[in-house]
């Protein structure tokens, strides 16, 4: 994200040059300290050559110079309250606030020295960000280890007069949880830093954190080979004495109470010893241990307790023993101090919506649904507590700030975020390039979690959706490679971390995924180019493999075994596969003839496998071509004005034989292409698309029309194509036009409150209105969310989009499934009295946080897809057009 910047690397009037020396005091927190002498070092990476650091008494005495920096606290630099004090210095809007700074130039700050950058923090963590931020606009990205992003390099930096200030922040605690992190970084990081999570290691992450304006932690705990878990407290006794010095404040999971991590407790206690009913005073010594052991440093203490292995508590009364052990906790606190939370994960949430009283002052960290909804909010006295209220979210994002300020990002201009990430991660010369891949990327993989797709999950047969996923992919990993080929060998490595490597490894995973489907299509069919696409199956599930190894490789191995976490193979279960796997292929045999009922040429139509695929038909003799039962697996979705204007089909070898193949038409007006071929060794498939030359048709022709297909071989058949030649009611109309029997609306066509008009044919009954909402839960417990839809003067009523969970505190009925599909879909059965012509849909909702991304008027033909149809046509003028969709205060039943 693009910040406002001072900083200039040319000479202008009023410049002050940045590069003699940044003063600090001496009694200043030792997090600052670090922060400027990291800021030395970014000075060095893009002049070549470090600032000088002087740390100062009341007894120094300045030599003259012309310029300089000077950081400093408003708590413990006499510096900058000497500042303040004389005049020269104004902090009314940072002082005695949350992590907030301001930098400005000061003329005279100090006896010898004309002017001065002065960067003043209220407090130790506000001068780090100030400290960091000069960093960034100096061109020293957070993400220079981590990413390995090169600054540009510069001869000189100046600042321009003028003054910036931030914060207070949205969110007061922002930060990161290290989580199921091995085998790969786990294994990373015994091979860089040592047999456990080090202080060398936490350096490296504090420092990222604190570029990033985060102020959090909950430290790594996983168990993974050669260690039984990780430990922040024990692993290193320098972890938490340092991450208090640099300025993070460190708490811990949600069922690793009062400063302790689960290893602590198994490493001195056997499996089933950790249950509070049973061991009650070793828990109570233990707990009390821990929350002593972190009196002296920034902490956030976690309270309550789950039962072994992170599971419910098994006790007769689970929130009375949760009520007790919460009491107990409070006392230990009250005698060392610390703030505290509570972490309302799964049973705990409910235990809370049953009535689980919780003191005041402990702030309620909400839950996420494991898969990045917000499943809860504070609600009314709940926003007023002392403790207040966080929220735990498990989403992969890119590292930015937004939880600094949440209005950095517009809502209706995302593409600015990614463009602010490219300019400073990678060039500003490619940042729009780089910008369309990482937000076409991002679209692409909010359908559906790569975790998620298998090879069923996208439609091979409608709407070309899995070839249109793939094809997306294909498109972005060329333009991505071709970008990659135009930047210096120093940027290319930060690009293949966060763009080429995101972008190549979706492609291969999605391609694989979809290339498996048609190899059990291909197989049902008997296809001789089945065994291909096994072959391709394999080569792609190498090239996975191969890509990793590369990331493994890349800078000499320094990132060896961050890609270590096997991703093929998971089952219905969190726990992950011990290698990739793959399974499902299916083989037939090439040399083996196709029976002489159904001869050599095979037909495939897009929209249906077909009818019996791969099996005999004893009367095939009589019925080729195909008649009766086998016509619909014959017959092409319909070819009409405003719909798809192009069909296909192909054609296949499903024997040993090789022959030419011919196409006809009874029309001119049916344009197909190609139109013969032949069908060998080398070429086992050929597809023909046909198209449709509409001024020729005759006025209001609706038939079934019969493309026949032959082949030297003796083979006969008929594809069956539908054509269906209408117009609009009027020449004024303006909307969607409905075709092959739906109408399909994306989002994008009605992201504006106004209203306007559909058109459809002939009204079949039943027929159904289909609305995909965004995957949301009802945060407020109170106020569920509802939603009310029209069509003309119909009302549908308000409705609920979510059910009641089964207990309260639970996840609704077929989240599941919704959470999957990012989308819960809703049909709703529409009134027989609708007629033909021109309508109205309105979609109007109770609440902000769901979105409508597409509606569907399912006339009969919506065909089984992952997606949905394909847009429908819009005729008429398009500039003010759209659906009515809007926010409102209803009615909750």
């Amino acid at each position: 994200m693009a910040q406002e910047s001072l900083v200039t690397f040319h000479w202008h009037d009023e410049s002050v040059s940045l590069s003699e020396a940044c003063i600090l005091d001496q009694n200043d927190f030792e997090g600052i300290h670090i922060a400027t002498s990291r800021l030395s070092k970014d000075f060095g990476a893009v002049t070549g050559s470090e600032l000088k650091t002087v740390y100062c008494n009341e007894s120094t005495v300045f030599p003259d110079r012309s310029s300089c920096i000077i950081v400093g606290s408003l708590l413990c630099s006499s510096l900058i309250q000497n500042l303040v004090h004389d005049g020269k210095l104004a902090v009314d809007d940072i002082e005695e606030k949350w992590e907030s700074f301001a930098m400005t130039v000061v003329d005279l700050p100090l006896p010898g020295v004309r002017k001065a950058l002065v960067i003043a923090g209220s407090d130790k963590r506000s001068t780090i960000y100030g400290i960091y931020s000069l960093s960034e606009h100096i061109g020293v990205s957070p993400w220079y280890w981590w990413a390995d992003v090169v600054p540009e390099k510069k001869s000189e930096i100046f600042i321009r007069r003028g003054r910036l200030q931030y914060g207070e922040p949205s969110v007061k605690y922002r930060g990161i949880f290290i989580n199921d992190e091995a085998p790969s970084l786990t294994g990373w990081v015994l091979e860089k830093f040592g047999p456990k999570y080090n202080v060398k290691f936490y350096e490296k992450l504090f420092e990222l954190l604190l570029r990033l304006k985060a102020n959090f932690l909950w430290p790594a705990m996983w168990p993974g080979y050669p260690n039984s878990g990780n430990s922040f407290f024990v692993d290193d006794e320098l972890n938490q004495k340092t991450a208090h010095a640099w300025g993070i404040a460190v708490s811990t999971s949600h069922h690793e109470p009062m400063q302790r991590a689960m290893a602590e407790w198994f490493a001195e206690n056997p499996e089933g010893s950790w249950t509070w009913t049973k061991n009650k005073e070793k828990i109570q010594r233990y707990f009390r241990d821990g929350a002593a052991r972190a009196k002296d440093y920034e902490s956030y203490i976690t309270l309550g307790m789950r039962g072994d292995g992170d599971r419910a508590m098994t006790v007769d009364d689970p929130p009375a023993v949760l009520r007790e052990i919460l009491t107990y906790q409070r006392s230990v606190i009250n005698d060392v101090l610390g703030m505290e939370l509570l972490a309302l994960y799964k049973e705990v949430q409910e235990y809370f919506e049953n009535g689980l009283s919780v003191p005041d002052d402990v702030t309620l960290l909400f839950a996420d649904d494991n898969f990045g909804n917000i499943r809860r909010l504070p609600v009314g006295v709940e926003a007023d507590r002392a403790g207040r209220a966080g929220v735990s979210i498990k989403k992969s994002i890119p590292g930015l700030p937004y939880a600094w300020d949440i209005n950095s990002v517009p809502a209706n201009n995302f593409m600015s975020f990614f463009q602010g990430f490219a300019d400073q991660t990678i060039s500003s010369s490619v940042s729009d390039e780089t910008a369309r891949l990482l937000y076409e990327a991002d679209r692409l993989i909010s359908l559906r979690k790569h975790e998620h797709i298998e090879a069923n999950t996208f439609s091979i047969l409608n709407y070309g959706e899995a070839e249109g996923i793939v094809n997306t992919w294909e498109s972005l990993l060329d333009k991505a490679t071709e970008l990659n080929s135009k930047l210096t060998p120093e940027q290319q490595p930060a690009f293949f971390q966060l763009v080429l490597h995101h972008i190549k490894a979706s492609y291969i995973y999605t391609k694989l995924r979809v290339t498996q489907a048609k190899n059990c299509l291909f197989g049902l069919q008997r296809r001789n180019e089945t065994n291909k696409m096994a072959q391709q199956v394999l080569e792609l599930f190498d090239a996975d493999f191969d890509l990793a190894q590369e990331y493994h490789s890349l800078l000499d191995g320094k990132w060896n075994h961050m890609l270590r976490q096997p991703h093929y193979g998971y089952r219905d279960t969190w726990h992950a596969p011990s290698r990739d796997m793959i399974d499902g292929l299916g083989y037939i045999q090439v040399k083996q003839g196709s029976n002489p009922i159904v001869r050599h040429m095979g037909l495939s139509v897009k929209g249906t496998q077909g009818i019996r695929p791969g099996l005999t038909n004893e009367e095939s003799d009589r019925t080729h071509p195909s008649r009766g039962d086998l016509v619909p697996g014959l017959t092409l979705p319909p070819l009409e004005p405003y719909g798809t204007q192009v069909r296909f089909f192909e054609i296949y070898r499903r024997g040993t034989a090789s022959f030419t193949w011919c196409v006809s038409s009874p029309h001119d007006w049916v344009k197909v292409a190609p139109s013969s071929g032949r069908l060998d060794n080398d070429t086992n498939d050929a597809r023909v698309h046909v198209g449709i030359d509409w001024p020729n048709v005759p006025a209001h022709f609706n038939q079934v029309i019969q493309i026949t297909i032959s082949s030297s071989a003796g083979d006969y058949e008929h594809v069956h194509l539908p054509v269906i030649h209408r117009d609009v009611p009027d020449k004024s109309f303006c909307g969607f036009v409905e075709s092959d029997n739906c109408v399909s609306i994306p989002a994008t066509e009605f992201s504006h409150m106004q209203n306007t008009n559909r058109s459809r044919g002939l009204v079949p009954h039943p027929l159904s209105l289909i609305l995909f909402f965004t995957m949301a839960l009802d945060i407020n417990p109170k106020e569920p969310l509802v939603y009310e839809a029209m069509i003309d003067d119909i009302s549908f009523g308000t409705l609920r989009l979510i059910e009641d969970p089964a207990k309260v505190g639970d996840l609704p009925p077929r989240w599941d499934e919704a959470v999957q599909d990012y989308v819960w879909k809703r049909t709703l059965l529409v009134p027989d009295s609708l007629y033909r012509g021109r309508h109205v849909i309105k979609v109007r909702f109770s609440q902000q946080n769901v979105l409508l991304e597409k509606i569907v008027l399912d006339l009969g033909g919506v065909r089984e897809s992952y997606l949905g149809p394909l847009k429908s046509t819009l005729v008429g003028k398009t500039g003010n057009f759209s659906i009515e969709v809007s926010t409102c205060t209803l009615g909750f039943p």
